[in-house]
């Protein structure tokens, strides 16, 4: 797994798609790799704007329940 992120001060600037372009490209020097997944929350929309940008799309959306035991 890879992580990284930028400071909340440093966003907008353009840093993250910068980074994740620079992650990609390295991930897919190597050969075993031929596709990359994320899982993002729903309610992420920079996030979700930022794998947009650099090319990934939207496949699935991931919807989670809970119940508490007393209901």
């Amino acid at each position: 797994m890879i992580f990284f992120a930028v400071k909340e001060s440093e966003q907008g600037k353009g840093l993250g798609r910068h980074l994740l372009k620079i992650a990609l490209h390295w991930l897919f020097t190597i050969k075993k790799i031929d596709s990359i997944t994320l899982c993002v929350e729903s309610l992420n929309k920079q996030a979700i704007h930022l794998y947009k940008k650099v090319g990934f799309k939207v496949v699935h959306e991931l919807r989670y329940f809970t119940k508490n035991v007393l209901e």
